[in-house]
């Protein structure tokens, strides 16, 4: 895996990183979407051809990652599935537990991540990437659902081209 130079040479610090199809129950390959928060009560699974992506940005940059859940059932499901695959911990290259947030609504994850003050915002619901545009100066809307004009924000087709992460 290769790291995309125009986004290894940014100085960029403190990202957050919304669910996309890092833990949705049986995602689709490759279709990011925007889950209901009961959508992750049941079960949670971490898509493997994340793994290596989302390890190696939380080595590169002060990674936050957001999850939309109904309940505390829904919390201890996520954690679960990241703890599985390796990707919460306390060790280098890991995203530290407290670094993993939840929230109940659509606007309390836009809400939390204008408290953040990320220089990046990876989501895959438009409506949130139109809400944050006023305040995070760079915004990635992943997946085909919906279009947000503007300079700040980035299409893309999926999270591996994203992040730059060539294969």
């Amino acid at each position: 895996m290769v790291w995309d130079a125009p986004l290894r040479d940014r100085c960029l610090r403190v990202w957050s990183l919304h669910q996309l199809d890092t833990t949705l129950p049986n995602p689709p390959p490759s279709c990011p979407q925007e889950p209901s928060a009961n959508a992750l009560e049941d079960s949670a699974s971490v898509m493997p051809s994340m793994i290596p992506l989302v390890l190696e940005l939380a080595r590169r940059v002060n990674l936050y990652a957001l999850a939309h859940v109904a309940s505390d059932v829904g919390e201890a499901t996520v954690r679960g599935a990241l703890e599985h695959a390796g990707l919460l911990g306390p060790n280098h290259g890991q995203l530290p537990p407290h670094r993993l947030l939840f929230c109940g609504t659509r606007e309390g994850k836009a809400s939390m991540v204008r408290q953040l003050e990320p220089q990046l915002h990876i989501d895959a619901d438009a409506e949130t990437v139109r809400q944050l545009q006023r305040f995070v100066p760079s915004l990635v809307l992943v997946g085909g659902k919906g279009v947000v004009a503007g300079g700040n924000v980035r299409h893309e087709p999926d999270l591996a081209v994203a992040l730059g992460f060539s294969h």
